[in-house]
């Protein structure tokens, strides 16, 4: 099997997970060592493949349960760029050491959630209209026939929006706020606020 570009092999990967049920995570890559370094080589894997390990092993603080999503899963596929300047595979290992989901729940699996540049546009256009975040949500739900269909959850629609105010205040709302907060105690008597610098 070969593809032109890394992203094709990466769809082509993506794909299968998805019908076989698993999650993909992208793995390392080899360049060339030319001035304008090319990508002779890359690792596709299972998203349990390998094994998380604990930073803090003598922490006094109880740690929330975590569902433990690492296996150390060897299923992969790995490619490389051959001499015609396309990639093909060269290895791929199906077996994996942990049940496989369902289908159905192929739309919560990270490979498969992403907010594109069209989306992004929708949601911040129904942000401007005045849609809460959870209404653009389910608009966007119901255009495409139910949240499966959206292509990224709930939460990451909420994540994103988050980083849409928080790029917002550092692009001058706080100072707009301070320059309307200093209007009103001119305007006003008995008005008052006390601010920290700094």
């Amino acid at each position: 099997m070969t593809k032109g570009t890394i992203d094709e092999m990466h769809t082509l990967y993506c794909n299968h997970a998805r019908e076989m049920g698993f999650s993909v995570r992208k793995g390392t890559s080899r360049f060339s060592r030319d001035e304008t370094p090319i990508v002779l080589g890359k690792l596709f894997l299972c998203a349990c493949a390998g094994i998380r390990v604990s930073t803090k092993e003598n922490c006094s603080k109880q740690k929330r349960n975590v569902a433990l999503t690492r296996t150390n899963c060897k299923a992969m596929m790995r490619i490389k760029r051959n001499n015609d300047g396309v990639y093909e595979v060269v290895k791929h290992i199906e077996k994996h050491n942990h049940p496989l989901t369902r289908t159905e729940w192929s739309h919560l699996y990270r490979s498969e959630r992403s907010i594109t540049d069209e989306k992004a546009k929708a949601i911040e256009e129904m942000l401007s209209s005045g849609l809460r975040p959870t209404q653009s949500f389910r608009y966007m739900a119901y255009n495409v026939g139910g949240e499966e269909n959206v292509g990224h959850t709930q939460k990451d629609h909420m994540n994103f929006v988050n980083r849409l105010k928080m790029n917002n205040i550092e692009g001058g709302d706080a100072a707009s706020v301070i320059d309307m907060i200093q209007d009103q105690d001119e305007e006003e008597d008995g008005f008052f606020f006390q601010g920290k610098n700094g």
